[in-house]
């Protein structure tokens, strides 16, 4: 008789607490990686499980990560990792709090099919991209910085704060983009790019020809409530559209160039008036704005 209320009460307390809203019991592995005592990122990642993984990583790590598994979480607090780290078929990785600054290459590559979600980190001084999403992949790339990427080592002059290529997509909000050796945004090869609240900067002594914004071969950027200091350049079946959000419009203050078959459409409000216009009709370029005065007249 004892045994049988026990059991129920056993059993009571059990849907009592996995019928709670907030309360869950773990669905996934943790684990923290200190480089400062020699912890190696990538013997985490390869161990065998099939549950989500998140690693806290700690300290100044030199090694290149790569994660090829799903449902990875790299997260840190200001720890930094000084290599590469490239996300390649692996979907729904998420890097968060943390400085990727590789003097050799590229900072973070999301390829091959693979979904990932940047965001609060500092992505700034690697020798190649900032992040470059590539190979039919998506990214989320959510309130980071993007600074001087190809500046510490200009063997790769199309280093740019972020490139997005062959079939991928990136959606944007509120990012850092600037001083970068290239372009800032860098969208190509039937590519997409969504962004809300991205302030793009070049440097200073950016060479003639460079852009804050470069898209071109049948790619289309969407710029909402951002803010474009430098050139913007539309080049081969391109397409970009800058429109205001509610309570954030968008100021472009560099020239605009489209040419060669592409499009361009400035939303009502847009602020453009520190910009011109150069619209290649010739080519068979489109330009349309909605109430913005640097548009040519229609013929």
């Amino acid at each position: 008789m004892i045994a049988t209320a026990s059991k129920r009460l056993f059993l009571f307390l059990g849907f009592f607490f996995t019928s709670l809203p907030g309360i869950a019991f773990a669905d996934r592995d943790s684990v923290v990686v200190d480089c400062a005592l020699g912890q190696i990122i990538q013997d985490t990642l390869e161990r065998k499980t099939d549950r989500p993984l998140t690693v806290f990583i700690r300290g100044l790590c030199t090694e290149p990560v790569t994660i090829t598994r799903d449902d990875v979480t790299l997260e840190g607090d200001g720890a930094t990792i000084a290599a590469a780290v490239t996300i390649d078929a692996a979907r729904r990785a998420e890097i968060a709090g943390l400085t990727i600054s590789n003097p050799a290459g590229d900072g973070i590559t999301v390829t091959n099919g693979g979904s990932a979600t940047i965001r609060d980190s500092h992505i700034d001084d690697n020798a190649g991209y900032g992040i470059f999403v590539r190979n039919d992949s998506f990214a989320i790339v959510n309130r980071n910085t993007m600074l001087r990427n190809g500046i510490v080592n200009s063997s790769n002059s199309d280093a740019s704060g972020i490139a997005v290529s062959l079939g991928s997509m990136v959606r944007a909000l509120q990012n850092q983009i600037g001083e970068n050796l290239n372009t800032g945004i860098e969208v190509f090869d039937n590519a997409t790019y969504r962004s809300e609240g991205d302030v793009v900067a070049m440097r200073a002594s950016t060479p003639a020809g460079r852009s804050a914004v470069d898209t071109y071969r049948a790619a289309y950027v969407d710029l909402r409530g951002v803010t474009v200091n430098g050139r913007v350049f539309l080049d081969q079946q391109a397409q970009l559209q800058v429109r205001n959000l509610p309570g954030s419009p968008s100021t472009l203050t560099g020239n605009i160039a489209v040419s060669v078959l592409s499009f361009l459409r400035l939303r009502t409000g847009v602020n453009a008036g520190a910009s011109t216009l150069s619209c290649q009709t010739s080519t068979f370029s489109v330009c349309v704005c909605d109430a913005v005065a640097i548009c040519p007249a229609a013929p």
